[in-house]
């Protein structure tokens, strides 16, 4: 009694629902948006956009852009946004525009876009299968390929392969194509310079080993040079086992060797003896005799087409029933021609490399301006690890000669067709067709042969326009081909 008490209490008082205004819902379609704009897990993706963001039953209009559109394609007609990666990293900044009732706002947003930085295509099929282009059946293939790019230090790999067999035969092909090299990439203009530094060379049963420019010179000089060392011993003393050295070193060429033991399997067979020990025995002399006449002659014809068709030595064949030239009156196949082996020996490494020169230009390309596309399609993820292809295609490069460009000039107008192709070994002029071709040295005029077995011969001036045009000359007629890039790598063009 006559005391006061006194206490504070804490009193919550909730609001009624906010009301949704248009700011609210302005705010909330911005959330959903950002929401809906997904970064591809894959090369690309599809947002679906018909030009509003609906919020607890309200529309809001929404106009997009971005400062990069071949990243980020808004298309009304098809309702959809496209987000398309490239092989670098990409920052777009995406801006909208959110409209309600007279009220907007506009925000942009940076986009990060990462690179793709690989690209594999991985098809199996069954059925019929080609394994040329004469021989067919049912059987299984299958095509793995991919690029990939490291953008740490610019380097790039590049794998074909394929194998295809007719089951149950023997019919199979296996072709195997890589590539190492450097790049240097303009994603702007789309465009990509490659320099291929290795290359990997393969067989059917084998994994193959990477090789230099210089390697593999040094290896196919190599395969010369112990067919040399092997023609050398037999004319020093032919052997059964000097012949079969040289023979070995002499198909190792064309991979079309035979093993020691079907060698003498094979003269065993030839000669009806047991084994190669039994020509020694005393009543074989003239089996024996035999041999080494056959081998003797075997060895003459490989050497002549060695020294012919490999070392290039120059030969002259008489005329038929005549007795001059420098190799006889013999047919040219039997022909005995002596050769200076240890000479031949110094000059091989600069020989492999002369004749080699255009097919090691084709392989080791050096700074090549290429174009490269990426194949935004909808594949299939497990045939296309990105569901997406890429393509890399020789672009015309104002720094080379028109001989130098990688891809081919054509012609081709009311069914006039006039082209010539990247090897430079044959013209087709008007629709007609001229192979062997001879060039100057700077590949300015050529003599062709007529490929309808009439033997004319014409001869082509080609004038480099400087433009990704070659005018090319005959007879006074004169033709003006445009220029168009050959495909170096590709994997979706299907």
């Amino acid at each position: 009694e006559g005391k006061t008490l006194e206490k504070a209490f804490a009193l919550k008082v909730y609001q009624t629902e906010v009301p949704f205004d248009n700011a609210r819902a302005i705010s909330a379609a911005i959330s959903a948006f950002r929401a809906s704009f997904t970064v591809p897990r894959y090369a690309w993706n599809t947002v679906p956009f018909d030009g509003t963001v609906t919020v607890r039953g309200k529309t809001v209009n929404v106009s997009v852009t971005a400062d990069d559109e071949d990243a980020v394609v808004v298309d009304a007609e098809n309702e959809a946004i496209y987000i398309y990666r490239d092989i670098v990293d990409k920052t777009v900044n995406v801006t909208g525009t959110f409209t309600l009732e007279g009220e907007s706002k506009t925000e942009t947003a940076a986009v990060v876009l990462p690179a793709v930085n690989k690209f594999e295509f991985d098809y199996s099929y069954s059925g019929e299968v080609w394994v040329d282009e004469y021989t067919s059946g049912e059987g299984t293939s299958h095509t793995f390929c991919s690029i990939e790019f490291n953008p740490s230090d610019r380097t790039f790999e590049y794998i074909y392969e394929d194998e295809c067999e007719i089951t149950g035969t023997e019919n199979k092909v296996h072709n195997k194509n890589s590539l190492k090299g450097t790049y240097v990439l303009d994603a702007v203009n789309k465009t990509i310079t490659v320099t291929v530094t290795k290359f990997l060379s393969s067989d059917l049963d084998s994994e193959g080993k990477w090789y230099t420019e210089q390697e593999f010179i040094d290896s196919e000089a190599a395969k010369i040079t112990a067919i040399i060392d092997a023609a050398k011993a037999c004319e020093e003393e032919l052997t059964i086992d000097s012949f079969y050295d040289f023979e070995f070193a002499f198909t190792s060429m064309s991979g079309e060797t035979r093993s020691r033991e079907e060698f003498e399997a094979d003269i065993c067979d030839e000669f009806e003896v047991t084994s190669i020990a039994d020509f020694e025995l005393p009543e074989n002399a003239e089996k024996k005799e035999a041999l080494m006449s056959s081998l003797a002659s075997d060895f003459k014809s490989k050497k002549f087409m060695f020294a012919v068709f490999v070392l290039g030595v120059q030969i002259s064949v008489p005329e038929q029933g005549g007795t001059g030239g420098e190799v006889g009156t013999e047919p040219p196949e039997q022909s005995d021609i002596t050769i200076d082996w240890d000479e031949a020996s110094t000059k091989v490494g600069a020989m492999i490399a002369e004749q080699m020169e255009s097919g090691l230009d084709e392989v080791f390309m050096k700074n090549t301006l290429c174009e490269y596309f990426i194949d935004y399609q909808d594949f299939d993820a497990t045939e296309f690890s990105v569901r997406a292809g890429f393509n890399i295609q020789g672009k015309y490069d104002s720094s080379k000669p028109w001989y130098k460009q990688i891809g081919e000039y054509f012609y081709d107008e009311n069914y006039v067709n006039t082209w010539i192709g990247r090897n430079r070994e044959e013209i087709e002029f008007k629709n007609e067709w001229y192979e062997d071709l001879e060039w100057n040295d700077e590949f300015t005029q050529a003599t062709g042969t007529k490929n309808d077995g009439s033997e004319t011969e014409k001869t082509f001036t080609l004038t480099d326009n400087k433009d990704g045009t070659l005018s090319i000359t005959c007879d006074g007629d004169t033709v003006v081909m445009s220029f168009s890039g050959e495909y170096l790598i590709g994997m979706g063009m299907r």
